[in-house]
């Protein structure tokens, strides 16, 4: 990962020299530890995506889910993982791709390892049988403080996927 970083830096001052102005970014994912790590899911256990079973929740491609947010390690470790690219390659911004929620079927936007305070299932009575969070909202917070960062920093931010709140909505 670290040569790659390194020539991302060279493709960067190749670009900037032809085309100064060129806005070099990089896409990142904020659901996902990339390349994954093999105690993922030990590390980032406070974070992970988990069904109503307790089951974590893997993506075929990428591995484990994570829900980051600004008290867990995930959001901890991810924010200072994309700083630390935005340094060392000198990007100019960063293309968050599917920023809304982790790109998995609707009916896994819901994760049952964190309560937002309002989400859960209920029986058939409307009593609570188990807490949950809506992923695109108990992320909010994280996502929206990590974008305002970038752009006071400068840094463009273009972010893939539908608005989830109206916070989004902007």
């Amino acid at each position: 990962v670290v040569q790659r970083r390194a020539g991302w830096r060279k493709l960067r001052d190749r670009l900037k020299r032809v085309t100064p102005n060129v806005r070099f970014m990089l896409k990142v994912h904020s659901y996902f530890n990339t390349p994954t790590l093999p105690d993922d899911h030990e590390r980032y256990a406070d974070a992970a995506m988990t069904t109503a079973t307790g089951e974590k929740i893997r993506h075929g491609y990428y591995g484990h889910v994570f829900v980051p947010t600004l008290n867990n390690t995930f959001g901890r470790d991810w924010h200072a993982m994309l700083n630390r690219i935005a340094d060392e390659t000198g990007a100019d911004g960063f293309y968050g791709d599917e920023s809304t929620r982790p790109g998995l079927p609707d009916d896994l936007d819901v994760s049952y390892n964190i309560w937002d305070g309002y989400a859960a299932d209920l029986d058939d009575d409307g009593r609570i049988v188990r807490k949950a969070a809506l992923v695109p909202l108990i992320t909010l917070p994280f996502r929206m403080a990590v974008v305002r960062e970038q752009l006071d920093k400068g840094r463009t931010w273009l972010l893939g996927g539908e608005p989830r709140s109206a916070e989004e909505q902007i």
